[in-house]
This record gives structure tokens, sequence and C-alpha cells, in this order.
């Protein structure tokens, strides 16, 4: 799957750009990046809204890479989250979205990258764009590590070879996830906090979970880069999604990993 992510990805970042990074927007880009490459679990993401207006695959998929300021020790203040436009503060607009420049990846776009919510891919496509793919510093830096990066990330095959295979019907360890991770990271000499463990907040009536466990479905992990596309521990981020109303941080207990397949 992850061998096919290295090109949607940086197809959409680059590709998109008319002419590459505006000299207009230079000014803006004096903080220190780095990306979060958040993959989602739509049968988890999906409880915690209307069960007609989400739907998705089965297996993990791209959410979106997205640009983040990485924390100044000296000075938090120029990382912070620009709450009233919410985006943040270095984004340049200037460059608008060409979805022309797609053509040659909708189909795995379609594949990797779908839209659980949206009716129309391009419009999610578009939103991505406008809030994470236009406040890349330079979306061509991107271009080195992809391949090493992507297609070493196998989520699902990781979680079902080590016998977490989803169901409805119990919970598992969050230690036996991370455990799974960890395993996996430590021969891509990586530490445990590379990653995050994220879960729906809420449920919906559909799905047959008692409501005092629906905050701990798992829904989305998300990984942590630098500038330079090496992993980094997630803590050295600005907190620039606080906002998000359907995820947070996993319990250090039990989470659900649901099944598609069993809803009712």
């Amino acid at each position: 799957m992850f061998q096919s992510l290295k090109i949607s990805l940086l197809l959409f970042f680059v590709n998109c750009f008319d002419d590459g990074l505006s000299e207009q927007c230079r000014p803006l880009n004096q903080q220190r990046q780095g990306f979060r490459l958040v993959l989602r679990y739509p049968p988890g993401w999906c409880v915690s809204m209307p069960r007609d207006e989400c739907d998705g695959p089965a297996d993990w998929i791209i959410q979106g890479f997205w640009p983040t300021p990485i924390i100044a020790h000296d000075d938090h203040s120029t990382t912070r989250f620009n709450h009233h436009r919410n985006r943040l503060q270095f984004c340049c607009h200037k460059q608008q979205f060409n979805e022309k420049k797609l053509a040659s990846i909708i189909e795995q776009l379609k594949i990797y990258w779908p839209s659980e919510s949206y009716t129309n891919h391009h419009e999610y496509w578009q939103q991505q764009w406008n809030r994470y793919g236009a406040c890349s510093h330079d979306p061509t830096a991107i271009n080195r590590p992809l391949s090493h990066l992507f297609r070493r990330i196998h989520i699902r095959k990781w979680l079902d070879d080590n016998h977490l295979t989803p169901s409805n019907n119990h919970t598992i360890q969050t230690n036996r996830i991370r455990e799974t991770l960890n395993s996996h990271l430590n021969q891509m000499d990586q530490s445990s906090m590379v990653y995050q463990l994220r879960c729906a907040h809420g449920g919906n009536n559909d799905i047959v979970i008692p409501k005092t466990r629906r905050r701990n479905i798992l829904n989305e992990i998300r990984f942590c880069f630098d500038d330079r596309l090496e992993m980094i521990d997630c803590a050295k981020f600005a907190d620039t999604d606080q906002h998000t109303g359907r995820t947070g941080i996993c319990d250090d207990d039990h989470v659900y990993y649901v099944d598609k397949s069993g809803w009712p």
C-alpha cells in the first residue's frame, strides 16, 4: 500500500503549485517546520459522525501530510496557533490549488487519500491544499526521502501479524498496539515517541459499544517528522490541532479497533 504514498503525497504537494514558491511568500517562511503524516482508520473515525455523513474503506488511509511548526524552546510564542483564522501563521495563500495537475494521480488519490465525509473528493483535496499544502515552506523539499519513508509503514499488516484484528466485541490493550508499532520502529532505529495514537471522543448510535467506552475508539495514528523528513519526538511540535473535536490522544488502557463489516 504505502509504496504508492510517496507518489500521491509528493505529486499532490508539488504539482498543485503553479510556479513554485512565490517570492511574495518568502518573508513568511521563517519558522522551522516539520510534518505530521496522519493515517486515519475510517471505521473508527466514522463512529463519531452521523452514519449518513461518513463512510470510507475498512483499511488505513491518508488523512493528511500537515506542515507543523517545531517548537522553539526559547520562544514558544512563535509557534502558537492562529485561532482567529484557523490557519498556521506561516501559510501563504497566494499560490492557488491547481486541480488539473492532479490528473495523472487521480486514481491513486481515490484509493489512498479518499474523503469519508465529502461527497466530492476534489473538494476534499482542495480543502487539504488550502489548509495545509499552502502552508509548506517549500513543497519540493520533500522529494528526496519520500520513497524510503512511506514504503516502510504498514500499519494494518503489522497489527494483523500480531493478531490485533478489528472487532466490535472486545477492546485491545493499548500497550499491545504500541509494542507492535515499536518493534517495527526499533528495526528502523526509531523510538516510540515518533507517533501518537488518536481515539474518537464520541460515537453514534449505530455502533453497539458502551457509551462510556466510545471515546476510546482508535481512529488515527500520526507520525512526526522534521524538515528533513526524519522521524522526531512528537512533543517537539506545537499543538496546532488542539481544537479537533472528534479525536484526541488515546487513553493508556484499552481501545476499540472497530470492524466495519460488523456494523449493524
